[in-house]
């Protein structure tokens, strides 16, 4: 949280910057200078690491943040948002940069997102039911990202190696973030070969695989492997779990991602 809090300090100003300036042709000159959004509302879940992030951002671009995380996390966030609001009045900036809710009763966020005189913009920060639940109740324009049910498939000519390595990083690295793969789709022709090298990487982890008959005859004998159900495939787990499914080819990859992914981060 510290490393992340300097990054954003290193950031040039936003604030001001010109990222436009042509002239029509009838002589008008257009400029696009970078503005600040106002006040913004982010709901998030569980990490609370998002409740740093979110307001250096915020606060970097001239903007009121007002936070509300998920009750997993409501201890930790109540510490943070205390040091965040001493910080600001070390600094001489006002502490109300920073609003940040622990209280659970969900009636507040309800509420929250009716007063659009009071706040300019919402991000729903979490899993497809967080962000669902504020396009339905927001009256307030909405930055969303939909919910990151992530893809790789390793194709038939894949290093393996390379494959194995990037596979490995994208599950385990980071596995709360929503870009974090979620299902392994592995050609018939190197499943045999990459699939137990995938278990063995990712046992240190104690990653729990859920599988498709074929992966599960390959793995027979192995630890934290079960029988993949129709619920696995459409699940974002953010938690060392994962789906693996052996295809026949590229095409078969392509339509259980078509079926199943989210469209937000994929790769080959």
């Amino acid at each position: 949280m510290i490393e992340s809090l300097n990054q954003v300090a290193a950031l040039a100003d936003p604030v001001g910057e010109q990222a436009e300036n042509r002239v029509l042709p009838n002589g008008l000159r257009i400029k696009r200078v970078r503005a600040p959004l106002g006040v913004i509302f982010m709901i998030f879940e569980s990490r609370p690491n998002v409740a740093m992030e979110a307001f250096s951002l915020a606060f970097k671009a001239g903007n009121v943040a007002i936070l509300r995380g998920g009750k997993e996390s409501q201890n930790t966030t109540r510490v943070l948002y205390s040091i965040l609001q001493e910080a600001l009045v070390e600094s001489r900036f006002s502490p109300n940069c920073l609003w940040g809710i622990t209280d659970p009763d969900r009636k507040i966020p309800a509420f929250l997102l009716k007063q659009r005189q009071y706040i300019d913009v919402v991000v729903p920060r979490g899993g497809g039911g967080l962000i669902d639940y504020v396009v339905e109740n927001s009256k307030i324009p909405i930055i969303k990202n939909d919910r990151g049910l992530c893809h790789v498939y390793a194709h038939e000519d894949a290093q393996l190696e390379m494959a194995a390595s990037i596979i490995v990083n994208a599950k385990t690295q980071r596995p709360g973030v929503c870009n974090a793969v979620e299902t392994i789709l592995i050609h018939e022709s190197i499943a045999d070969e990459l699939i137990p090298t995938l278990h063995e990487k990712m046992a240190p982890f104690n990653v729990q695989w859920f599988c498709d008959g074929v992966t599960l005859k390959i793995l027979k004998g192995r630890t934290h492997v079960k029988k993949a159900g129709p619920k696995n495939w459409d699940t974002e787990y953010e938690d060392f779990k994962i789906n693996c499914r052996v295809v026949e080819s590229f095409g078969q990859a392509l339509e259980h991602i078509e079926r199943y992914g989210s469209r937000h981060s994929e790769a080959i």
